[in-house]
């Protein structure tokens, strides 16, 4: 239905940007961020609106229709950069949920973590955790994944808000600066 693809594009588009998003920016720092930021929604929006004018020409409805009339050549290049997108998403996915199980477990950034919480071990037991639900070719399946992506991007946001209170109640700010 109409509100299961608005959740899944929902989900799909600011899912890992929640996270990683200020961390680029601040990365990128005070100048750096904000052009980049700019750009990017630039690019983003050169891209939609020639999106829409191909489809309009071509009085396509669906993107399918329009990339299969784009020619053999096109075809590869959409399904190869859809499937690095889709590769570096879920990289990006494992890593932040890694990071969070990490940090919930442990409390502390500074103690060594054990075995079960390195690297290796997180991302083997996160990716044998989804590569199932990934492979789903349903939409009861996709709407779990969907439902799956949603509580996690939830429970991200609770977890992190859940931190800066515990960080600000332990250690408060200045009064000059508060």
């Amino acid at each position: 239905g109409f509100w299961s693809a608005v959740a899944s594009l929902t989900v799909s588009m600011m899912g890992t940007g929640i996270v990683a998003f200020p961390y680029a920016f601040a990365l990128c720092g005070w100048i750096g961020g904000p052009l980049v930021s700019c750009l990017l929604a630039f690019l983003a929006y050169v891209s939609y609106a020639s999106l829409l004018r191909c489809t309009q020409q071509r009085c396509q409805v669906s993107y399918t229709e329009l990339v299969e009339q784009a020619g053999p050549i096109w075809q590869r290049y959409t399904m190869w950069s859809l499937w690095l997108l889709l590769v570096l998403a879920m990289s990006a996915c494992v890593i932040i949920a890694a990071d969070l199980i990490r940090s919930v477990a442990l409390g502390d950034a500074t103690l060594q973590p054990p075995f079960w919480l390195s690297d290796a071990v997180l991302f083997a037991v996160i990716l044998v955790t989804m590569f199932p639900l990934c492979l789903t070719k349903s939409i009861s399946g996709i709407s779990v994944v969907t439902t799956y992506c949603t509580f996690a991007i939830f429970a991200v946001v609770g977890i992190i808000i859940w931190r800066c209170v515990a960080i600000s109640i332990s250690t408060p700010p200045n009064p000059e600066v508060a």
